[in-house]
């Protein structure tokens, strides 16, 4: 597990939220990463962190236990 990445995930996963868009989660999962690299968040966790925005989209069944808890 990686709390830390879930908790900003969490903090991220409607940070670009326009009703009747399909591409909310795209544009918070790039806010995220954009936001953490910023602030000198190592690169991988920044796309970890983007990526279990993109878990949001309820596309498929979670694979991971960060996915399964976002």
């Amino acid at each position: 597990m990686r709390p830390e990445e879930v908790e900003a995930a969490l903090w991220f996963h409607d940070a670009v939220y326009r009703p009747g868009a399909s591409d909310n989660e795209d544009q918070s999962a790039e806010l995220a990463r954009t936001a953490l690299s910023m602030v000198a968040v190592p690169r991988e966790v920044a796309d970890r962190t983007a990526a279990l925005v993109l878990a949001t989209r309820h596309a498929g069944v979670p694979s991971s236990p960060n996915e399964q808890l976002i």
